[in-house]
């Protein structure tokens, strides 16, 4: 009995995937993305953006700036900073485009 070598044994496999199973390159490239796509959602949800952002402020805030800073002004200048940030972050969806 021969072995196949690797290329040989990609052929075979691949051929039976199109000929006995009926799966083409598309699909897949659509399966791939799926599982991808959720994946990413998975990890962008475990991101928490606004807890990095609030202790990125803090921690600039807490600088120079911080001392005789009351309370009040720390919170002014905590959202005027945040939404300053807020307004120049762009997510992008690339099925979009």
């Amino acid at each position: 009995m021969v072995q196949a070598d690797s290329t040989d044994k990609y052929k075979m496999f691949r051929n039976f995937m199109v000929n006995e199973l009926g799966i083409g390159r598309d699909d897949l490239k659509a399966w791939t993305q799926e599982a991808i796509k959720g994946e990413v959602e998975k990890l962008v949800g475990q991101l928490n953006v606004a807890g990095m952002v609030d202790n990125a402020i803090r921690q600039a805030i807490r600088g120079p700036y911080h001392q005789g800073m009351s309370d009040q002004l720390l919170k002014i200048v905590r959202e005027a900073i945040a939404a300053e940030i807020a307004g120049r972050i762009v997510f992008k969806n690339p099925e979009a485009q």
